[in-house]
C-alpha cells in the first residue's frame, strides 16, 4: 500500500514536472499562448510571461520530490530520508493552503488561475503534502 501511495505521488509529480519543462522550454501546451498559459498556470496581474529558468527549476524540483517519494519505501533506517519527506509535506501543503488564502487570493487574481486554484491546484497540493506525511508516518511506525 505505501509502495503504491509513493508511486502514485511519483507519478503526479513526475507529469507535473513535465509540464513545467515543457513551459521552460517554451511550449505553452495544453494552451494556445503565452497570455493564456500566464492566465492559467501563475494568476499574477503584472506577468506577461511564463520564467523560462524559474519553470525549469520548478520542474527539476518536481522530478527530484518525485524520486524522494519512491526513495522513502525502501527500508534504510536514513534519517535524512524521512526529515526530508517532512519537508515535502510541509511544503505542499502550505502551498495548498495558501491557495485559500485572501492574500493568495489577492496576489493571482488572474482567471482562470484563480478559480482553478480553489477547485484544483490547491487540492492537489494538499494531497500529495498528505501523501507526503503518510509515507513519513509509515517511516517512523
Amino acid at each position: 500500500m505505501i509502495v503504491a501511495l509513493a508511486f502514485l505521488i511519483a507519478f503526479a509529480l513526475v507529469l507535473i514536472g513535465v509540464l513545467h519543462a515543457l513551459w521552460a522550454a517554451g511550449i505553452t501546451w495544453p494552451l494556445k499562448s503565452e497570455k493564456e498559459l500566464v492566465r492559467t498556470v501563475a494568476g499574477f496581474p503584472d506577468m506577461d510571461e511564463i520564467p523560462p529558468l524559474t519553470s525549469g527549476i520548478v520542474a527539476v524540483l518536481l522530478f527530484a520530490a518525485g524520486l524522494w517519494a519512491v526513495a522513502m519505501t525502501r527500508g534504510m533506517s536514513n534519517h535524512a530520508l524521512t526529515f526530508g519527506g517532512i519537508a515535502l509535506a510541509a511544503v505542499f501543503i502550505f502551498r495548498g493552503g495558501l491557495g485559500y488564502t485572501g492574500w493568495w487570493r489577492a496576489k493571482t487574481s488572474d482567471e482562470p488561475f484563480s478559480r482553478l486554484d480553489k477547485i484544483l491546484y490547491s487540492p492537489i497540493s494538499l494531497a500529495l503534502g498528505a501523501g507526503f506525511a503518510i509515507l513519513v508516518v509509515a517511516r517512523i511506525f
